[in-house]
């Protein structure tokens, strides 16, 4: 069970889950509600993922194109699963939070939604 755990790179390092949640607030709170939140998800693990990337070379010190470019092609799929999963499960949070917070202008004049 650990090398299934390790084939998808869980847990993530902390840059890694920081740069996962950040995204992923971002791109919930910045958008719209929608009907398709794993699009928002695949947008926010991308860029988390190159994020948490240039930041582990950064942190290395070796910050050289080559470098950046050699770490960026070590991010694996199952590492990429990961992160869209965990940026699919914020927004989707996110998106169940503010349609349960929907039906508080029920007495306004515009009700068209």
């Amino acid at each position: 069970m650990l090398g299934v755990l390790d084939l998808f790179g869980f847990p993530p390092h902390p840059i890694g889950a920081a740069a996962i949640l950040l995204c992923a607030l971002v791109w919930g709170l910045r958008s719209r509600l929608k009907n398709r939140p794993y699009l928002l998800a695949l947008q926010a693990a991308v860029v988390a993922g190159l994020a948490a990337r240039l930041a582990f070379v950064v942190q290395s010190g070796t910050l050289s194109i080559t470098g950046v470019i050699s770490d960026i092609m070590t991010l694996t799929v199952g590492q990429f699963m990961m992160f869209w999963f965990f940026c699919w499960l914020i927004i989707s949070l996110i998106f169940t939070i503010r349609k349960r917070n929907d039906n508080a202008n029920i007495f306004t004049r515009n009700r068209n939604k």
